[in-house]
């Protein structure tokens, strides 16, 4: 579904940008199919189960936590894939399943966070919710590296170097254009 009148023409940007939202529509099956089969949650609560199993047991820097792994629900709300619309109930249907917990930011060893309310909230993985969560990540790795097998990895870093100028133009206020109506 190129917009470029040739297949010589030069890369239209709306291609760019468009190949993503079909890459999202064609990775979900798989990842619902296969990679979250048999793991009892659904896609946004596997993804916030993810996000929260990379900070206590791979080391992830991303979302930011503290010395206990806890993480503020807006870090975790920023590094969501799969929407972060109902975060605090998603949160409390894991939690009621044992795979999270959550405190009080005042309730936390070493006193309150700087600019957070006493009464802003923060979550991590339980060892259940790890032990849950750790064969998902897996299968998604296995999934991605199926994927990009015999892709060189210029072209994998090119890639990743694109994606990542898009994502802190989006951040920015870059898009907002001066001949733009308020």
């Amino acid at each position: 579904m190129s917009k470029s009148t040739s297949p010589a023409a030069e890369t239209d940007p709306v291609d760019n940008i468009a190949s993503i939202f079909r890459l999202r529509k064609l990775l979900l099956p798989p990842i619902r199919e296969r990679v979250l089969a048999d793991c009892g949650v659904p896609l946004d609560q596997a993804d916030i189960l993810v996000e929260l199993h990379g900070v206590r047991d791979l080391g992830w820097r991303e979302p930011e936590s503290d010395a206990q792994g806890f993480v503020t629900y807006r870090a975790l709300r920023d590094s969501l894939v799969h929407g972060d619309t109902l975060l605090s109930r998603r949160i409390s249907r894991l939690q009621e399943a044992g795979l999270v917990e959550t405190r009080k930011v005042s309730q936390r060893k070493g006193g309150r966070t700087a600019g957070l309310h006493g009464n802003a909230q923060v979550v991590r993985i339980t060892a259940a919710g790890s032990r849950k969560i750790s064969p998902v990540w897996l299968r998604y790795e296995k999934l991605v590296r199926r994927l990009v097998s015999g892709i060189p990895p210029a072209l994998r870093q090119a890639q990743l170097e694109f994606h990542q100028l898009m994502e802190a133009r989006l951040i920015s206020s870059w898009l907002m254009m001066d001949d733009e109506p308020r």
